[in-house]
């Protein structure tokens, strides 16, 4: 562990941070999305992720989950200088390196064409480096919060699960019984790159929704932000159910968000005693609707404002009772 740390620590004092994030960060293979984010596959049948058939018939034929077209050299130099970044990224002075070569917006641009790998390790960075409020401000300010919710989005339908163990006196392809491996033999499952890029996303929003910024940029999107962060909860990885369960926490304390986590199913235990709601906008020291203006929304199915806590008196709740049952991380429906 010491050798590595000073290997690590070496390259940051040798400047390979600006280079490696000119590779990390190349020109994009695939086109711009039309949409970002784009909404969260549909929900499949009983006992299936959402979208998760659609996902194995596009990579039919193509080599990847999610039918992306392999990668090419570079591709393969783009994705291993993310992920020598990503190793970097946990290591003292990084984020004085990457402030130094302006790295934070190219980092979040190439996050919206990057393929699972690539994108697995730049939102790896982010999730990283917006555990400080200085660069997460920055990063609120050159447009994560959409950008993080689109690959969420993106690879939510491969997230989750992975190839299972074959059960004890299972027979292989020739009806021959198959010998159990020694202890330490068998190599490690290569990853889910998928759902590491969703875990890591959720991770980076979980730290971005903190400010009051983000949270209103969530917002604003209407309830495709709340059910990305939903669908992202259900994919039965632990550690992303607490990321994004924990975004839409920080999501809900905000009143004007109310209506729209509700829109998107939100979990029913994610409840927000009403003395713990907070405006965004009055603390931002932006503009507020007047009475009026609110009564008005209300009735369009707009955002709302301050008077929708005063439906709940006591506790304000992101979803109407049964919308979906709460369950532990290991059970969580799909």
């Amino acid at each position: 562990a010491d050798v590595k740390a000073a290997r690590r620590a070496a390259l940051l004092a040798a400047g390979a941070v600006a280079p490696l994030v000119a590779h990390a960060c190349g020109a994009p293979r695939l086109p711009q999305p039309g949409v970002v984010p784009v909404p969260p596959p549909a929900a499949g049948k009983k006992g299936k992720k959402p979208g998760a058939q659609q996902a194995a018939g596009k990579a039919k034929g193509k080599g990847k989950a999610g039918g992306e077209l392999a990668g090419g050299m570079k591709d393969t130099v783009a994705t291993s200088a993310a992920s020598v970044l990503r190793f970097l990224a946990a290591c003292p002075g990084f984020v004085e390196a990457m402030n130094a070569c302006g790295a934070l917006p190219r980092l979040v641009d190439a996050c919206l064409t990057a393929a699972a790998p690539r994108a697995a390790y730049l939102t790896g960075i982010l999730w990283e480096v917006c555990s400080d409020e200085t660069v997460a401000r920055a990063a609120v300010g050159c447009g994560a919060v959409p950008v993080l919710l689109h690959v969420a989005s993106r690879f939510v339908a491969a997230a989750g699960g992975g190839k299972k163990k074959a059960a004890a006196g299972s027979k292989d392809k020739k009806g021959a019984a198959e010998k159990p491996k020694p202890k330490g033999l068998e190599p490690p499952p290569p990853p889910n790159f998928a759902d590491v890029a969703v875990c890591s996303a959720c991770g980076a929003l979980h730290h971005l929704t903190f400010l009051d910024e983000a949270k209103l940029q969530l917002g604003e999107l209407g309830s495709v932000g709340p059910a990305i962060l939903v669908a992202a909860s259900r994919t039965g990885n632990p550690t992303t159910y607490e990321n994004a369960t924990g975004a839409l926490w920080n999501v809900g304390l905000d009143v004007s968000n109310t209506l729209q986590l509700r829109a998107a199913a939100a979990p029913a235990y994610l409840a927000v005693p009403a003395g713990w709601l907070t405006d965004s906008r009055a603390a931002l020291g932006m503009n507020l609707k007047d009475d009026d203006e609110d009564d008005e929304d209300d009735e369009e199915g707009g955002a709302g404002g301050a008077d929708d806590a005063e439906e709940y008196p006591s506790t304000t709740f992101l979803t109407a009772p049964g919308a979906w049952a709460p369950q532990p991380p290991g059970l969580v429906a799909r």
